[in-house]
């Protein structure tokens, strides 16, 4: 009689041993299962409860796990309402933040894996959630030579604007004088 695998609840492994010990050629078939977890035996084909005549094929069914599911569109929402969708849909979610200058504060810039992207449920994916645009402390630049002022403002993402250049020029005026301005902004 042939080695009923799962009755004794045998691993993929300890099944294909016990099968080719009876004189079987065992092969390995994965699928998709909602109730039997990854990399466990869902059963055979033909099941193992049966007379078979030796050196007959058996084909081990392994789990591959729940069938992956794509993940949904959460752009624009707040992280609360991204959370909760991702969590409806079966997924793990997790915060960050990021700048950004097209997106406002406090909304969802994207996931990550992308929109569309198949995963296990189970899963984490990462909200990244917008802190609005990068801004930086425009310095006060007056009295520093063109090239040090130029190379400040570039320095701390910025655009040196210079006007009326000369090797070794002072600066005379700037503006912005001061205050917070978005990365890439113009100094004039």
């Amino acid at each position: 009689a042939v080695t009923n695998v799962m009755a004794k609840k045998l691993s993929p492994a300890d099944a294909r041993a016990a099968l080719e010990k009876q004189g079987f050629i065992v092969n390995e078939r994965r699928e998709y299962s909602e109730t039997v977890a990854k990399d466990l035996l869902i059963g055979t084909d033909p099941k193992t409860d049966s007379k078979l005549p030796p050196e007959s094929t058996i084909v081990l069914v392994i789990s591959d796990g729940p069938k992956p599911i794509a993940i949904p569109s959460v752009e624009g929402k707040t992280y609360d309402q991204a959370a909760q969708i991702l969590i409806d849909a079966g997924f793990s979610p997790a915060r960050r933040d990021d700048f950004s200058d097209t997106i406002s504060s406090g909304a969802v810039i994207g996931t990550d894996p992308g929109v569309g992207n198949e995963v296990q449920r189970g899963s984490k994916v990462i909200i990244s959630v917008s802190k609005g645009p990068e801004l930086v402390s425009v310095p006060n630049l007056v009295g520093q030579t063109v090239e040090s002022a130029s190379g400040q403002l570039v320095a701390i993402g910025l655009v040196a604007d210079v006007q009326n250049y000369r090797a070794g020029a002072k600066v005379k005026a700037q503006a912005p004088t001061g205050g917070q301005v978005k990365k890439g902004t113009k100094v004039t």
